[in-house]
């Protein structure tokens, strides 16, 4: 007993083991060929984040399951996620993976799916993604079909799946979320039968912008024959449920190899309770549906019968009969009563102008007040013959005693309606007014409307509409939506042609407001999203996004409206005494002299939104701005924070002219790098404080006032052009600061900007000084008064980013750096003030050097003069002594030879001899007289002499020292 219980207990081990052995060593292979067999049968990006194989789930089979499964569309959805599968679970039949010819496909499970199913306009399908393949006559049939996979499927279940369909070739939009499906059936036989069950918690049908289905709980049981071979599904005993409408279907539907759909199916309701319809009604299934007390017989019946294809549209019927019906809440006092509904839609086949579409009786009863309705309408899509009329009155303070309003709702007022029409399309379309019949009116009088969901209340003073064939006379309209005024008159012609087949719409209409505040009207944005999110996908994907594109206006309408507003408040900005016209006439709205008071000025405005290119609208604007607020408009419009950041650090006021052409995005802002125009702007004297460049520049120059300019009035012309803000040359002026700048913004915030400071000697700050200081206290120390200048030119280029931007500054021919440059130019003005005083030097060296001469010349000429003089006085004393002694040396021979006559004579007298004695005595008196004269004579010679030596000396003396001294004046001594 020991050893079978060891060897059991072994086997058991085995086995355990080999359950969890066997998937590994066949988990890559499996997931391989998934991969191969996926890729080689889809035309999509296919791929899952994870997946398991174990045969604990599904023993004796194995279950392979893919993790974050997602399907990504190819042109032309691309980068559209038609699927996104959390959790896909296939069963596997274990011996065929073991013989790894075929795998045998058993059971297919998904759990949360997503699916969005997108048809385009030329009616291409999303989930067509099955790969073209080219026939070759060449080929045997199932040559190249062979599968990695071989179809015994039993079973397939969806849970809690959330699936869009979005067809606009239709136009169809269908959004059902919470479905669970369950197939049952033996795929391998040739004849079997299926068992389907669906449930969709929430399903919303549209068609053509009209919501048909609002959040329905469906549920559909389906028991199928389905021939295989034949393609021959044969429904029995079949139900449908919408909410509480029960619905039978019978017959067949056979596909046949040329695409036709052959198509037999009948349909009516299973239960004749009026309350079943009723719960179609969304409003009123919504609110406690159950306890509503109902009378009344209802007759739902229908047929689908014949071939469905691209060209050829079945027969079918509908009919819909409710009698006496009726329906009361048990807590309110009165009920809806009266309800009779006779409709029928008949299509007898083939081309859809046949159809006829008849409602000959639809009418209520709600607390006492009377509605009724009829219509006919054939030939629909040729020229639609309408028939029909409809009357009602209604007091709105009686509906809350038929249905029970939300807390805090309140209805008054009266609503009387009347009109009627008959005749064909074609009468309007050729404005044959006679033709078609058409009269009504609806008058509502002391409407008040309040409600828990509409946060600000509305009341209808008076409105009355007077309807005609050739017009829409809107009589007046007077209302309050909350604390806003509305009146409104004026009348819209054409409009049945417009209704019917896209005819011309022409109106005209005067507005007025005391006062009207659109954002207490405008709806909020919020970031929640109004669709249930949607499964996860990768990251880069997205899944049901939802495109937003600009709003085109109709080509068929021409419309004009004339606009007097004494106040109105948009995004919290005030705009007083608004007026002028707005056009809407060739897909375009166009502005024509709107004029308004705003932050402080005025604006007047004309221009064009134009959508001639729908998904590329356009928008040309000439503006005029005067004395607006330059911190208001800041705030108020957002497109200045791209236009002039600078704006939000400056006050003042500014006016411009501005003529602006741009294509708009989605969401009707302009697209910059499309934006044309430009204009001129001035400003009043304005204050720019704490900017982020002005900052940087002040620190980099040391010019602290710069963080804070109060600047004189600013004219300057700029223009808008391949995505820049361009702004011309323009000068501004600070105290004694002038600066000239022009350059560009982009609109990706990058700055390209040159200015020209002329700034000030004492506007630098202290370091700045210092420098300057230093280098001029150097130029000074040899007695000159250097100074750098008054001013100073700086060139600035100011580059980057508005919120990182990059200066450079410098002289003119600078290094870049304006203190380095600053120091250069005080050394070059020192180089050139030493030049200049060396030259000056030389100069005053030169003059002093001539008038050195000069004093030098006049020194020796004073000494020449009074050396001369010395010399002249000496000659002229020598020649006074040399007239003197000549004259006493003659003197003294005139007295010896007066002396030797006088002896001669007297010795005469004597005789001879005493003659001749007194010759010979008078011959030595005459020679001792010349020996006499001689001697006076070399005596005043040498005395002469002796005079002009001295003289000489003297002369010689003074023009020695004069020579000295002017040697010494040359020197500069």
């Amino acid at each position: 007993m020991k050893l079978v219980l060891k060897i059991f207990g072994i086997l058991i081990i085995i086995i355990i083991t080999l359950m969890v052995a066997i998937p590994y060593f066949f988990r890559d292979q499996i997931a391989q060929t998934i991969k191969e067999e996926i890729n080689k049968n889809v035309n999509a990006r296919v791929d899952f984040s994870d997946f398991s194989l174990s045969l604990f789930k599904s023993f004796p089979d194995f279950n392979f399951e893919l993790e974050g499964l997602v399907v990504i569309n190819n042109r032309p959805f691309e980068r559209d996620t038609l699927a996104s599968i959390p959790s896909f679970n296939l069963t596997l039949d274990l011996m065929s993976v073991f013989k790894g010819d075929a795998y045998e496909l058993k059971k297919v499970r998904i759990e949360e799916p997503y699916f969005k199913l997108l048809v385009n306009e030329k009616g291409v399908a999303n989930w067509d993604i099955a790969p073209k393949t080219e026939e070759s006559s060449t080929t045997e049939p199932g040559e190249d079909d062979e599968s990695a996979f071989m179809l015994k499927l039993r079973h397939v279940s969806i849970k809690n799946a959330r699936i869009i369909y979005d067809d606009e070739s239709l136009p169809t939009f269908v959004i059902l979320e919470g479905v669970d499906h369950s197939l049952n059936g033996d795929f391998t036989l040739d004849f079997t039968s299926l068992k389907t069950k669906t449930l969709v918690r929430k399903a919303s049908v549209t068609y053509d912008g009209i919501k048909y289905f609002n959040k329905v709980g469906v549920e559909l049981d389906a028991n199928i024959d389905a021939d295989l071979i034949n393609s021959i599904y044969t429904l029995k005993k079949n139900e449908m449920r919408i909410n509480q409408l029960a619905l039978g279907f019978d017959g067949s539907v056979a596909l046949h190899d040329n695409d036709d759909i052959n198509l037999m199916l009948t349909y009516s309701a299973k239960k004749s309770d009026f309350k079943n319809f009723l719960s179609l009604v969304p409003e009123l299934y919504a609110k406690d549906f159950n306890s509503i007390q109902t009378s009344g017989s209802l007759k739902l019946s229908g047929n689908v019968k014949g071939i469905y294809n691209e060209n050829t549209y079945p027969a079918f019927a509908f009919n819909l009969m409710v009698e006496n019906g009726r329906f009361q809440y048990p807590d309110l006092p009165k009920s809806v009563d009266n309800i009779n509904i006779h409709t029928k839609i008949i299509h007898p086949g083939g081309d859809f102008d046949n159809m006829l579409i008849d409602v000959s009786d639809f009418r209520f009863r709600m607390a006492g007040n009377p509605f009724a309705l009829s219509l006919l309408v054939k030939t629909p899509l040729s020229d639609p013959a309408v028939k029909g009329e409809a009357s009602g009155e209604l007091n709105l303070s009686q509906i809350d005693e038929v249905y029970p309003l939300d807390e805090g709702d309140e209805l008054e007022g009266k609503l009387i309606s009347r009109f009627s029409f008959d005749g064909r399309l074609s009468s309007l379309e050729n404005e044959k007014y006679d033709e078609f019949q058409f009269l009504g009116s609806l008058l509502m009088e002391g409407v008040n409307f309040k409600t828990s969901t509409i946060e600000v209340p509305l009341l209808i003073e008076k409105a009355q509409l007077n309807f005609s064939p050739e017009y829409l006379d809107l009589v007046t309209l007077k209302m309050n939506i909350g604390n806003n005024d509305f009146s409104a008159k004026g009348k819209i012609e054409n409009f049945m042609p417009y209704v019917f087949s896209d005819g011309m719409l022409v109106g005209r209409l005067e507005t007025g407001s005391n006062y009207f505040n659109l954002s207490e009207l405008l709806p909020e944005s919020s970031d929640t999203p109004t669709e249930p999110s949607s499964p996860e996908v990768p990251a880069g994907e997205t899944i049901n996004s939802v495109e937003v594109i600009a709003v085109e206006v109709p080509g068929n309408i021409n419309f004009s409206m004339n606009a007097n507003f004494k106040q109105l408040v948009y995004d919290n900005t005030e705009l007083n005494n608004v007026t002028g016209v707005i056009y809407i006439r060739e897909k375009a709205v166009i502005l024509d002299k709107l004029k308004m008071d705003v932050l402080d000025g005025r604006v007047n405005l004309s221009g064009k939104y134009d959508t001639k290119t729908p998904d590329k609208p356009v928008a040309n604007m000439d503006i005029e701005i005067l004395n607006i607020d330059i911190q208001k408009a800041y705030n108020a419009f957002g497109m200045m924070e791209k236009l002039a950041p600078i704006a939000e650090k400056t006050r003042g006021s500014f006016s411009t002219t501005l003529t602006l052409n741009t294509s708009l995005d989605n969401e009707l802002m302009p697209v910059y790098n499309s934006m044309n125009g430009g204009g001129k702007l001035n400003t009043s004297t304005i204050i720019i404080e704490n900017v982020n460049t002005l900052n940087k520049l002040a620190d980099i120059l040391m010019i602290p006032d710069l963080k804070r300019m109060k600047t004189d009035p600013i004219d300057l012309t700029y223009e808008f052009s391949d995505g820049e803000l361009r702004v011309q040359p323009f000068d501004i002026r600070y105290e004694d600061i002038n600066a000239n700048i022009s350059g560009n913004t982009g609109f990706d915030q990058t700055i390209d900007y040159n200015m020209i400071l002329t700034v000030p000697r004492d506007k630098f700050g202290g370091q700045a000084n210092a420098i300057l200081d230093n280098l001029i206290s150097e130029a000074n120390k040899s007695g000159t008064n250097f100074s750098v200048g008054e001013t100073i030119d700086i060139n600035v280029k100011i580059e980057g980013t508005i919120t990182n931007p990059q200066i450079k500054t410098g002289l003119s021919g600078g290094s870049g750096n304006a203190m380095e440059d600053l120091k250069k130019k005080a050394q070059e003005e020192l180089e050139k003030l030493k030049k200049d005083l060396e030259e000056q030097a030389q100069k005053e060296l030169e003059q002093k050097k001539v008038e050195a001469k000069k004093e030098a010349d006049k020194i020796l000429a004073d000494a020449k003069k009074e050396a001369d003089k010395i010399i002249s006085d000496a000659e002229a004393q020598v020649k006074a002594w040399k007239n003197t002694s000549d004259e006493t040396a003659q003197l003294a021979i005139d007295e010896a030879e007066k002396q030797a006559d006088k002896l001669i004579e007297e010795a005469k007298k004597s005789g001879t001899l005493a003659e001749i004695a007194a010759r010979a005595a008078a011959k030595e008196l005459l020679e001792e007289a010349n020996t006499n004269t001689d001697e006076i004579v070399k005596d005043a010679k040498a005395k002469s002499d002796d005079l002009m030596k001295e003289a000489q000396k003297q002369a010689d003396k003074i023009n020695a020292d004069a020579q000295e001294r002017a040697d010494k004046v040359l020197e500069g001594k």
